[in-house]
């Protein structure tokens, strides 16, 4: 192992967790959900289900049904702007080929990196960009202090 393999981030997905020479680095999404508000679901199903006609377990069955969707479709699409960045090319499904041609439309001449693990050593913070701008400035906060990035492997995250 080098000493720049030993700088590198590592992440392990099955706890979610990030590591670096060792050290244990925060997840910029603990801290997120550390400022989030719970969601009422109970209460709000409520509400929809009276303004909707509905038993409460039915819009919650629905919104369980959707976030399923949700999260699929938004993984295809994360693995799609990953493949269009890396390959260079669009994936075959019509619905994501549609997507990520806009995606190409709008990102057109700007370099790019698909799904970065960005690490702050200062404050031990990290987290991962499903996509990255590379620009000179890009690795500069507005204080002076480094962020470093480890582009994560393909396929998976």
């Amino acid at each position: 192992m080098t000493s720049r393999d030993s700088d590198k981030l590592v992440f392990n997905e099955d706890k979610h967790t990030y590591t670096k020479r060792g050290e244990k680095y925060t997840n910029v999404s603990s801290i997120v959900k550390k400022y989030t508000p719970p969601f009422k679901k109970e209460f709000l199903a409520g509400l929809v289900a009276k303004r909707d006609g509905l038993s409460v377990g039915h819009v919650i069955a629905m919104w369980a049904a959707n976030g399923e969707l949700s999260m699929t479709y938004g993984n295809a699409v994360d693995l799609a702007v990953r493949y269009l960045i890396d390959f260079g090319d669009l994936p075959n499904p019509i619905i994501l080929k549609r997507c990520m041609e806009s995606f190409a439309e709008i990102t057109l001449g700007i370099k790019m990196r698909a799904n970065v693990m960005l690490s702050h050593d200062g404050v031990k913070l990290a987290g991962t960009a499903m996509t990255t701008r590379i620009t000179p400035a890009a690795q500069r906060s507005k204080h002076g202090t480094s962020w470093s990035y480890t582009r994560r492997a393909w396929p998976h995250s």
